[in-house]
């Protein structure tokens, strides 16, 4: 049989049959950060699930998290859950749920020419709210947006979605490691957002235009949203969410985002070189499980010490500082300092020495 009658339709037939979902960690299931972060008034980074980011301003208090209700086919999705209510947002409120795409991952798609492709956007949400929301889709370099409105008709019940939105023609989308596109979810705007007309083809960004007639989500507290099976690809109709391995996925994440965390009952080297230069401090070169999208531009860490792999001779360090400037896609220049007990001049490796709770992570995120 032919794969086109094997799909129902030819124009249900991808541009390749692999790696459709242009969107990373559709399906929730990587949360190299933790699976909840609450007291939420504002972001901008990815937390809980990788690579997606929950956006606040003035418009409540929020927990993020990565939740295992999901519907039949996948194990996790992202929740939002609603922890301080504002009824009555200001203008310039908003509420909004995205990932940004990085330009290489997009170059097929041949935004900004005559042979833009169409994308087609479908996704699994539950909501204890009915409603209308809106998704858009915005080119970061030429200030470009589309816009489309989706509607949750019954609550607290998983609905599938689709929209579709036109490949645009004109303006500039980078083909590089840079961020090309954006995806984002609107989820209530203040009347900055809402006060024109929905814009429904590519057009000049108007923040008028952006979010009208969009259900305010920060209206009451308990309020929530979930998320999961979020695939934009290149197609006139939605195939099937690319279920792809977990071990592609996590790495698809950590060109973005990498942390390495301990183990319960042990003392966790990290794959390191470098040595001290006091008592107190230590200096080398962290190695990277695969080459991130770009030099790390931050460190996250706890309960990071080092040892000559003889004895565990640090105390953990007070500060972990990546030295971009050194660094490069493929491992870290790190300083630690406020250590304590290390023998001044001996090779030493970094350890995490807080069990589970311990990390060293480094973002290149767009």
């Amino acid at each position: 049989m032919a794969i086109s009658a094997a799909l129902g339709s030819a124009a249900l037939l991808p541009a390749g049959l692999g790696f459709r979902n242009i969107l990373i960690n559709g399906d929730m299931r990587v949360a190299q950060r933790g699976t909840s972060v609450a007291s939420i008034t504002a972001s901008n980074k990815p937390q809980a699930c990788d690579r997606w980011t929950f956006l606040v301003n003035g418009l409540g208090t929020w927990t993020l998290s990565q939740d295992t209700d999901a519907p039949a086919g996948f194990a996790y999705s992202t929740k939002l859950l609603c922890t301080t209510q504002n009824a009555s947002p200001a203008g310039p409120a908003y509420l909004q749920f995205e990932q940004r795409i990085e330009g290489l991952n997009i170059a097929n798609l041949s935004y900004g020419t005559a042979d833009a492709r169409t994308l087609t956007l479908s996704f699994w949400v539950k909501s204890n709210v009915a409603g209308t929301f809106i998704a858009r889709l915005f080119g970061p370099s030429s200030v470009r947006s589309i816009h489309r409105a989706f509607t949750i008709g019954s609550v607290n019940t998983w609905e599938y979605k689709t929209v579709t939105f036109p490949g645009d023609t004109t303006g500039s989308y980078p083909r590089t490691n840079a961020e090309s596109l954006r995806f984002t979810f609107w989820l209530g705007a203040g009347t900055d957002f809402t006060s024109g007309t929905l814009n429904t083809s590519w057009a000049a960004y108007a923040v008028a235009n952006t979010a009208v007639g969009c259900t305010n989500f920060a209206a009451a507290t308990n309020n929530y949203i979930s998320f999961t099976g979020l695939q934009l690809e290149q197609n006139y109709q939605p195939t099937p969410f690319e279920q792809r391995p977990y071990g592609t996925e996590l790495q698809l994440c950590q060109r973005y985002y990498w942390r390495y965390v301990g183990q319960s009952g042990g003392y966790n080297r990290i794959p390191s070189t470098g040595g001290s230069y006091s008592g107190t401090s230590w200096q080398g070169v962290v190695a990277f499980p695969l080459t991130m999208r770009t030099t790390p531009s931050s460190i996250e860490a706890s309960g990071i010490g080092c040892t000559d792999n003889v004895s565990f001779d640090s105390a953990v360090f007070s500060s972990v500082v990546l030295q971009a400037g050194n660094s490069h896609a493929g491992a870290a220049f790190v300083q630690c300092t406020g250590g304590s007990g290390i023998t001044n001049g001996a090779g030493q490796i970094l350890m995490l020495r807080g069990g589970a709770t311990a990390y060293l992570g480094f973002s290149a995120e767009l």
